[in-house]
């Protein structure tokens, strides 16, 4: 009788552990999928959140203006930086920016001479409404003569955004100006612009080289210079022309040593690859 007991007991006990086990693991593969599904859940939620953030399409307006930026680094990347943002900013924003090229007899307005073929350039490469080009020429005059009559400030007239400077050195030269009153009176001229006219670019040339000159040279040396101490920007487009001394440079200028047909072709060549970003020098 005792050991019957104890079967059952022993049995009632076997089965209340299996039971229990079992009923554990049911728990634990319930609660396991309660899991599953809440991460599902977040997957879910995540996936759909995701999916619906808008996808922003650029126009296709901005895109070419896009574009034309990087057109116009390239076209500007040979001038002073804040020049580059003058012109990038004018073609973005549709404006029109006054170039007024100022100088001697050597800067004609007349047809085919550099500065009239430099406008063909820029028309060219930026097209015909970013830059509105004039021309003051100043015939037969030194630079006391142009102080006393104070006629550089007709650029002011004119409300110019960048003014392309051609001293009057060769009369200068001629007339025996002293080099401390042509840089003073530079200066006055620029100053009387920068005055006038706020954030207005000055950019100072030299007047055409001479076959075989002596003291001119020097002279222009002495502008170059005088520029650089004055964070003028200096464009030396004699590096275009034959060497000084070299018997070709006759063909680039008339018998009163001004540019001829030639010589206001490989002026404007200079200039027009340094205005549109173009790399080398012409041929001479």
């Amino acid at each position: 009788m005792k050991n019957l007991i104890c079967g059952v007991i022993v049995t009632i006990s076997a089965g209340a552990i299996i039971a229990g086990n079992i009923h554990w693991n049911q728990k634990l593969s319930a609660q396991a999928q309660q899991i599953v599904k809440k991460d599902d859940s977040i997957v879910v939620n995540q996936v759909v959140e995701k999916n619906t953030e808008p996808i922003e399409e650029k126009t296709t307006q901005q895109v070419k203006k896009e574009e034309n930026k990087q057109d116009l680094s390239t076209y500007t990347r040979n001038l002073p930086q804040e020049l580059q943002k003058k012109i990038i900013d004018a073609s973005q924003n549709g404006q029109t920016l006054n170039m007024v090229i100022y100088g001697s007899e050597s800067s004609s307005s007349e047809k085919e001479a550099w500065p009239d073929l430099l406008k063909q350039h820029l028309t060219e490469t930026y097209g015909k409404d970013l830059f509105n080009v004039e021309i003051l020429s100043e015939v037969n005059k030194t630079t006391v003569d142009v102080i006393r009559t104070k006629s550089y400030k007709k650029v002011n007239e004119l409300n110019p955004d960048i003014a392309l400077f051609e001293p009057f050195m060769i009369r200068d030269n001629n007339e025996k100006v002293s080099m401390q009153n042509r840089t003073g009176y530079i200066q006055k001229i620029i100053n009387s612009w920068e005055a006038e006219n706020e954030g207005i670019t000055v950019l100072l040339q030299p007047s055409n080289p001479i076959h075989n000159a002596i003291y001119y040279p020097k002279q222009v040396d002495e502008i170059k210079n005088f520029a650089k101490e004055n964070s003028i920007t200096y464009i030396d487009h004699w590096e275009n022309w034959p060497a000084l001394d070299n018997k070709k440079l006759k063909e680039y200028v008339t018998a009163s040593n001004q540019p001829n047909k030639s010589g206001h072709k490989v002026w404007a060549e200079y200039l027009g690859n340094y205005f549109t970003g173009k790399q080398g020098q012409g041929d001479r």
